[in-house]
């Protein structure tokens, strides 16, 4: 057996013993706990009853190890791997995770804390392995949760969920592409009496009320003492109140972002006003059901642009701000025409208010031949492909623009800043590589920057090397930061970096 393959064998070991091992661990540290207590007082020695504990997660969202620093996440789903990469406290150390191809095409964290002793459930890896196949169904998709186990300090499965599981509503669907997408709420300090929050898992290639691949995002938490998903719920053109009816091939699903509250669900080749592939959003404000659903797309008021056929509106999408709200959502609409240059690109910036019963406010439209914005459009360069944010003098909307020519290197890629000049390729002094054809320097960006110290997102370069992939670990920003790292894929063609988090 292969190292691979012998990878593969453990991450696909069913996970309810180690589990309980787990919750075996926590058991027992509480019974030293009082054994201690009970040998002092036998010993004549005052000890005051122990304190109950208030619940609380000590550390960041995507600190898996709890080391006091946030890991990173790789997928490289063309060899079928997610590579985490622990913070530096320590000696710097990897863990690889395998399984089919197409394991790794989407990450994210997850928590299931519930109790004091949950500390392993506080940030949990979670994969999407969107090909894989269900029984008697090709490429209905799959989703794999992992917690990392502080005493072997390695992860461990939790489970393996399809939408035929139990807990998971809906039925698997061959081609629904089950964890093309994921996303769940992060948190950037310790939360104090913590919840299991959702999963939120896209499956653009579902079919809905008779539209095929019209798309579909589940919905549902793990709690601490049951590897059973619950409170599951299924979002789509078909729930009541999303103001739309499912188009088939619309692909909703294909992106998703999630910030305390508030939603956004790419749906990219929606049919608007009879216009195909024009795309759309689907906005969720969590705490406002049953009437918290909102679409919009570039007819809608105050949005800039047009739906036009092949644009693709909502191709990405991010949402940005505080915990608190209110928030700026980011739209990335790779494909729109900017001045007669075909899929030159553009992004929407705008504010949506939790709490105003008008939530939808006036967006901002954005593309490389906006005043300020270095360089210019260009046709097929497709701004905003990937977008995220980060912290400047304020958050701003960072856009991936991985089909921009630099020179004779065709694709070679940027990222930019939206508002400002500030802009990056491999070419840029303190980047490292060089800027070649084909590399694709920003097809991905991190969607939750926040949860970083720098509040700088991770740059995907999936094309790099003959597709071996790399990601940048950190824009230079100022000479005063950390000096950029730059990781490498395992092997050609394996897309190191399609995905990447936090």
């Amino acid at each position: 057996m292969s190292d691979h393959d012998a990878r593969r064998a453990r991450n696909r070991t069913g996970a309810n013993g180690t589990h309980r091992d787990r919750r075996r661990r926590s058991v027992r540290r509480a019974a030293g706990l009082a054994l201690a207590a009970a040998t002092a007082v036998g010993a004549g020695i005052a000890v005051a009853p122990p304190a109950a504990a208030e619940p609380e997660c000590l550390h960041p969202s995507y600190d898996f190890d709890q080391d006091g620093e946030v890991d990173s996440v790789v997928g490289a789903p063309a060899d079928g791997s997610v590579e985490v990469r622990f913070g530096t406290l320590g000696e710097p150390r990897t863990e690889v995770l395998t399984g089919d191809w197409g394991f790794g095409t989407a990450v994210t964290q997850l928590t299931s804390y519930e109790e004091e002793g949950d500390d392993e459930l506080c940030s949990q890896l979670v994969v999407g392995s969107p090909y894989e196949d269900v029984p008697g169904k090709p490429a209905a998709g799959a989703v794999y949760v992992y917690y990392y186990d502080l005493v072997a300090e390695e992860f461990v499965l939790r489970g393996r969920y399809t939408a035929d599981s139990p807990g998971v509503p809906g039925v698997a669907q061959a081609g629904a592409e089950f964890g093309a997408s994921l996303a769940s709420s992060a948190s950037d300090v310790e939360v104090i009496d913590p919840r299991p929050r959702p999963l939120r898992v896209g499956s653009p290639g579902q079919d809905v009320d008779g539209a095929r691949d019209a798309g579909r995002v589940t919905s549902f938490t793990l709690g601490a003492r049951d590897d059973t998903p619950r409170d599951g719920e299924l979002l789509s053109l078909a729930t009541p109140g999303a103001a739309g009816d499912p188009t088939p091939h619309a692909a909703l699903g294909r992106a998703i972002s999630e910030r305390a509250g508030l939603v956004a669900v790419g749906i990219p080749r929606h049919r608007v006003r009879g216009v195909e592939n024009a795309g759309a959003v689907l906005l969720w404000l969590t705490d406002r059901e049953p009437d918290g659903l909102y679409l919009i797309n570039q007819g809608t008021p105050g949005m800039p642009g047009t739906p036009e056929q092949g644009d693709r509106f909502g191709t990405a999408v991010h949402v940005m701000g505080s915990a608190l709200g209110p928030y700026n959502l980011v739209v990335g609409v790779p494909r729109e025409d900017v001045d007669g240059r075909a899929d030159a690109g553009s992004v929407a910036v705008g504010r949506v208010e939790r709490f105003s019963e008008a939530p939808v406010r006036a967006f901002s439209g954005w593309n490389q031949n906006s005043p300020g914005m270095r360089g210019s459009a260009e046709a097929g360069d497709r701004f905003g492909t990937a977008v995220s944010s980060m912290f400047l003098d304020r958050w701003r909307a960072v856009v991936g623009v991985p089909d921009e020519d630099l020179g004779s290197a065709a694709d070679a890629g940027m990222v930019q800043v939206v508002g400002t000049d500030a802009a990056w390729t491999q070419s840029t002094a303190g980047v490292p590589g060089a800027a070649e054809a084909g590399d694709r320097f920003g097809a991905r960006l991190s969607p939750d920057p926040w949860v970083r110290h720098d509040n700088v997102p991770q740059v995907g370069v999936p094309g790099e090397d003959g597709a071996t992939g790399g990601v940048l670990s950190r824009l230079p920003i100022s000479p005063s930061a950390p000096g950029p790292e730059f990781w490498r894929g395992p092997v050609p063609g394996a897309r190191y970096g399609l995905a990447v988090a936090p």
